[in-house]
């Protein structure tokens, strides 16, 4: 229940054990709107975090740099100078839950372990990225959503992506880390949808010397709203360590170019011969209303139909006047119910799941 603005940083939570920070609004900040660091235990729920960091690399809505058990829910990632949120260093057993993240440079960075990778234990790096908006993502240069390196047992789910609007960037980059060791196990990619996308939906540059048990499954990977196309999918040269199962792929592209494997160009057909994907599909999703952005949720709200509004009335928030109108439940279940596909997927589900 605070609000906090203008300053260098925010919140410094430096060696603290079960903390909760909770309705607090934290905006404007000119390096980070919190900065923690090995920290234990720690819930951030239903805070908005929104023009925080000023030079567009190393300052964000929250850099996070290592420590364990820390849940993040709930929670608006606004507008920062470089990611919403970024976790970092040895930072384990952790989840990102439901929250929105919006017109940052880049959203989400998972890199959990130092860059000497040789020297870091790999046990109890946990983590769950599920039910999570992306949207409007990227400036002038670049755009990812959500970057995952160095990490192991990890679960990216039911996170809808949608909006961004540069050539540039990347749904979900699976980067292999500044080392190249192994860096990618146990990670498991499914039920997510990538919509509305200027850049790749999915990229993995093969620079690791090894990945292991990498599942891709019933994602939703389109790009069929392009103006400068690009491939839906890029991988290096190795498919080695990496499953993928039934992801639905759609593209305006000509379908030669949907897929780049090892820089080479190709169709469903010389995918699936070098992926080895057992039962993709092209599949168009018909989605119930892929228009639906934030700014015309803020105008359901009776008020401009604008990111500017609805980020205005997010920032307004106070203890006694916390309104559910301006908090990712809300929102995100309004974005989500417009990229819900209207024709038959099976039986099983493929993409987020809507209304969440």
């Amino acid at each position: 229940n605070m609000l906090i603005e203008g300053d260098q940083v925010g919140i410094v939570a430096r060696w603290v054990k079960n903390i909760k920070i909770r309705w607090c609004v934290v905006i404007d900040s000119q390096k980070f709107g919190m900065f923690t660091w090995q920290v234990d235990g720690m819930l951030v729920e239903d805070c908005v975090w929104d023009n925080n960091g000023r030079t567009g690399t190393y300052e964000h809505d929250i850099y996070h740099s290592g420590g364990k058990n820390t849940t993040y829910k709930g929670n608006i990632f606004s507008r920062g100078g470089n990611f919403g949120l970024k976790l970092r260093a040895n930072t384990e057993n952790f989840k990102v839950e439901g929250n929105l993240f919006a017109q940052n440079r880049n959203d989400l960075n998972i890199h959990l372990d130092n860059d000497n990778v040789g020297t870091t234990s790999w046990s109890n790096s946990s983590f769950e990225v599920v039910n999570n908006v992306f949207t409007e993502t990227g400036r002038t240069d670049q755009q990812m959503a959500i970057i995952v390196a160095h990490a192991k047992k990890g679960l990216v789910k039911d996170n809808l992506i949608a909006h961004a609007n540069h050539t540039s960037g990347i749904g979900i980059y699976l980067a292999p880390g500044w080392q190249k060791e192994t860096c990618l196990s146990d990670l498991k990619i499914v039920q997510n949808t990538v919509a509305n996308f200027e850049g790749r939906a999915l990229v993995y540059p093969a620079q690791a010397t090894s990945v292991s048990n990498v599942l891709i499954e019933r994602n939703i990977l389109t790009i069929p709203t392009q103006t400068k196309l690009q491939p839906i999918v890029g991988i290096g040269t190795s498919f080695t360590g990496f499953t993928f199962k039934a992801n639905l792929y759609r593209s305006k592209e000509t379908s030669t170019k949907w897929f780049t494997v090892g820089g080479v160009m190709g169709d469903l057909t010389s995918w699936k011969t070098k992926s080895s994907e057992s039962s993709p599909v092209t599949t168009d999703p018909k989605f119930a209303d892929s228009t639906r952005t934030i700014g015309k949720y803020a105008g359901t709200l009776g008020g401009s139909a604008t990111f500017d509004a609805f980020i205005k009335g997010a920032r307004a928030q106070q203890q006694g006047n916390w309104y559910a109108a301006f908090t990712p439940a809300a929102v995100n279940k309004y974005m989500k119910a417009g990229f819900k596909p209207t024709v038959s997927l099976g039986s099983t589900q493929v993409g987020a799941v809507p209304g969440n």
